[in-house]
């Protein structure tokens, strides 16, 4: 044993146990009372015999020469003892090359976090540490829950304006609001890493190493306070490991209070990133125990069982081989009964849950990768992934089944049995169907509505709003036109001379004959400008927009502002009935609104080819409007056509051109043509936009799980083959 090794004797559970650190790579172990008496009786001078006979008088039984290779080597492989016998060149050399080893294992199988060597800041935390003991004190800790408990009751008890100020899910998990996010989480790691270390130093422990990780592409600050477990009080080290979830919740009451009674901006935005990012980091990732963060710690040691996240899973191994091949159950050490059932529940929780984390922060990548069209390396990211978090140790498991039955541990007729069975388990899994739903990008449209158009390009002088009551009849919008105007009384003069002359010619044509030849022609000249004046008037009296049914005024879906120069008038954005638009110039044919019951609409949802052939006429549909979760619409499909076949306003084909022109070209390059199902929805109890972004939710008919993978496969790499 080296003597250099720091030994801290605590007590788990009535159990005897050590922790050592090693100075030198800064690593901590933990052993029980019987394999630290090996390593201590491992001097140099003891044989292995003694060795034996002393344990054999200390514990009342005999060691297992097994049990005493297995912690020499143990010993070994932790650098804890020296080697002089020759030959040991090349365990040495495999022990130095061991972190590294270690190191790219961990980056393989989980690289949405890659830590770096840090820095030993040790002697900035010790300066800085008398300065924040403020920080480590029951009043801080009463003021974090008053915080948090204050913010809680602010958003239950005004949920409904709460899920209202919320923005919606597509623009809040945009591409450069996920930028944001990316920041705040950096800046917040920062912070929750910074009260894990001036705990740990306010306690008497160390840390000695700052690094820099990439947890989910975003570089964030990482503090290692392993020296807590050389801590012998368990409350120590749950406040240790508790001290960052409580600063991200301190930082995320903070920041729901400012998101709250400020006014929409940047600092609103940042706000509510920060606590989006710290609440749900905490909930979902940090003080969640079925993750290896902060919360597994807390819990391992509120329960005293150490190495909780490999106990478990040695006990799930020992149980499942005990089952399948019926090797006899070794025994861990007070992991009976109760324990031994947790261990059990915890191993199979933690790994469903890691399975749930790992696939949701792959389609958040995916999802964002495919905005800057890098689907195909964003799926091979996920294959490698999965491939590391999954796969791997599912190799590893295959290969000690191999080798359990080379040794004869495991019959072939036993391996073979067991193995039909859980393949006809999995394939019956595989097979059974379950409820099913379809996503697709819709829109709405008001049904029935009356559009109402600019007939007579003019100047915009008066106009109703949005959301007024229309009546038949009713001016909606008034134009005028200066140069209609003037044709007017250029026509009206003329025509008054022309009638002038008329009448002169049929009062002289008795005087003289010529006269009445001219007759003829000037009642022609008349006639021409009589109808020449009805057209402009009757251009003059289509400048008045009216409606022609009772409703609503509704107005289009915004434009992007036109370009004129100096010497023209100016024209609209945005919408034609906005105040900003008084007096600008509307064309003719410019979709001025409509009018209609804003209440009763008629749906369109754009269907993938690798999922038209699941969605049929009078299937049950699910709006979800602007990404809200609150504003839902039931409806039902009435027809799916293709969308190069489907007969459209050029309202809805200036909305695919713009709003889903993006979806539209990824869509057709990765998954084929596209198509458009009809959608009937009910009568919503609420005004919706014309126009506005939903998405929908087809109920198809149930899909088995194997089908769903076979899809999902086919339609992954039919992508990447494109």
């Amino acid at each position: 044993m080296r003597g250099d090794l720091v030994c801290v004797h605590r007590v788990v559970a009535g159990q005897t146990r050590y922790v050592i650190k090693d100075p030198l790579r800064m690593t901590y172990h933990d052993y029980g009372d019987e394999e630290f008496f090996i390593l201590q009786s491992l001097d140099g001078q003891r044989t292995g015999d003694v060795i034996a006979s002393e344990f054999q008088a200390r514990y009342g039984r005999a060691l297992d020469g097994l049990h005493f290779k297995h912690a020499i080597e143990a010993f070994v492989r932790d650098n804890l003892v020296r080697m002089f016998a020759p030959g040991q060149g090349s365990l040495l050399f495999k022990n130095k090359k061991r972190p590294l080893t270690l190191a790219v294992q961990s980056i393989v199988r989980n690289p949405v976090v890659i830590k770096f060597s840090g820095l030993d800041l040790s002697r900035a935390f010790n300066a800085l540490a008398p300065f924040t003991k403020w920080m480590v004190s029951p009043f801080t800790l009463v003021a974090i829950a008053w915080l948090v408990l204050s913010s809680a009751m602010l958003l239950l008890f005004n949920f409904s304006e709460f899920q209202q100020r919320l923005p919606l899910a597509t623009e809040f998990f945009a591409v450069r609001n996920v930028m944001w996010m990316m920041l705040a989480l950096g800046c917040t790691k920062v912070l929750h890493e910074l009260g894990h270390a001036l705990t740990c130093i306010h306690f008497g422990a160390e840390c000695h190493r700052v690094g820099v990780m990439l947890l989910v592409f975003t570089p964030c600050l990482y503090c290692d306070v392993s020296d807590a477990w050389m801590l012998a009080n368990k409350w120590k080290r749950i406040a240790i490991a508790s001290a960052g979830i409580l600063t991200e919740l301190a930082l995320a009451s903070i920041c729901t209070f400012l998101w709250w009674y400020s006014e929409p901006g940047f600092l609103n935005s940042l706000c509510l990133n920060v606590a989006f990012i710290c609440g749900v980091g905490t909930v979902v990732f940090n003080g969640n125990p079925l993750l290896k963060y902060d919360g597994y710690y807390m819990l391992s040691d509120f329960l005293e069982v150490s190495n909780l996240w490999t106990r478990s899973r040695a006990s799930l191994r020992m149980n499942l081989e005990s089952l399948f091949w019926g090797l006899p159950k070794s025994k861990l050490d007070g992991m009976g009964g109760r324990k031994g059932l947790f261990l059990l529940f915890y191993a199979v929780c933690s790994i469903a849950y890691r399975l749930v984390v790992v696939v949701g922060i792959l389609f958040l990548i995916v999802t964002i990768m495919n905005e800057f069209k890098l689907f195909q390396l964003a799926v091979g990211f996920s294959v490698f992934v999965l491939v590391g978090s999954f796969v791997l140790p599912a190799l590893v498991s295959i290969k000690r089944i191999a080798r359990l039955v080379k040794q004869q541990r495991i019959t072939v007729f036993r391996f073979g049995v067991v193995s039909l069975a859980l393949i006809t388990l999995a394939t019956g899994i595989l097979a059974i169907p379950f409820p099913f739903s379809v996503s697709a990008t819709a829109f709405t449209e008001m049904r029935d509505s009356e559009r109402i158009y600019v007939s007579t390009a003019g100047v915009l002088v008066d106009s109703c709003e949005e959301g007024d009551k229309i009546v038949v009849g009713q001016r909606i919008a008034k134009l005028s036109n200066l140069e209609l105007q003037v044709e007017r009384e250029v026509v009206l003069g003329r025509l008054r001379q022309g009638e002038s002359r008329l009448r002169s010619l049929t009062a002289l044509r008795s005087l003289n004959p010529d006269f009445s030849n001219r007759i003829p022609t000037e009642r022609e000249n008349v006639q021409g400008l009589q109808d020449r004046f009805v057209q402009v008037e009757e251009k003059l009296r289509k400048l008045d927009l009216v409606a022609t049914r009772d409703g609503v005024f509704v107005a289009p879906r915004t434009m992007k502002k036109k370009v004129s120069n100096q010497y023209e008038l100016a024209y609209w954005d945005g919408r034609p009935s906005e105040q900003k638009n008084q007096n600008a110039r509307l064309e003719k044919g410019t979709l001025f609104g409509f009018v209609g019951d804003p209440c009763w609409h008629k749906g369109f949802a754009l269907i993938q080819q690798s999922a038209v052939d699941l969605v049929k006429p009078g299937q049950s549909v699910t709006f979800q409007l602007g990404g809200a979760p609150h504003r839902k619409i039931a409806g039902e499909v009435i027809k799916v056509s293709p969308l190069e076949n489907v007969e459209m306003s050029q309202d809805i084909r200036d909305l695919l051109a713009s709003r889903f022109a993006y979806d539209l070209q990824m869509n057709n390059f990765e998954f084929g043509k596209m198509y458009l199902a009809n959608i009937q929805l009910e009568k919503s109890g609420e005004p919706i936009l014309n126009f506005e972004s939903a998405a929908a939710r087809i109920k198809v008919a149930p899909q088995s799980l194997g089908s769903r993978l076979l899809r999902y496969l086919n339609r992954t790499f039919v992508s990447l083959s494109d």
